[in-house]
């Protein structure tokens, strides 16, 4: 028998707001008054004009389940239907629990209460 899994969807939610290259570099010379930055400098080495950012009390996982309420209403998909969920990410809102339990956990009960065992005895065998 092979046992196999598969990635049957996946989202991002990409946040509305901006911030300028000049405002980046703004806040970088506010924050390392002793390291000098010459203006201009992210766009000319990086081609940096501006870059996404969340809204200040937004966490890593806030912008995940963003992205899983649209892809549970775009697809039709019972949260209750998922066997696994994945958080990838640079960033976590704390060191424990891992990101994806809080995501799980914000996405309500369906996602966050089924024990693993009950996810086996509905998941069908593949061969």
């Amino acid at each position: 028998m092979t046992v196999h899994s598969t990635i049957v969807h996946a989202a991002v939610h990409i946040p509305e707001g901006r911030q300028s290259v000049t405002a980046v570099e703004d806040r970088f010379r506010a924050g390392n008054p002793t390291h000098p930055l010459s203006r201009g400098v992210l766009q000319r080495m990086y081609g940096l004009a501006e870059r996404t950012v969340a809204d200040d009390l937004d966490q890593p996982s806030d912008l995940a389940v963003h992205a899983a309420h649209d892809l549970l209403a775009g697809t039709g998909t019972d949260p209750a239907g998922i066997d696994l969920l994945l958080y990838a990410g640079i960033l976590a809102d704390m060191e424990e629990p891992a990101t994806a339990h809080v995501v799980a956990d914000k996405l309500g009960p369906a996602v966050s209460r089924v024990r693993p065992e009950e996810r086996l005895q509905r998941s069908p065998q593949r061969a």
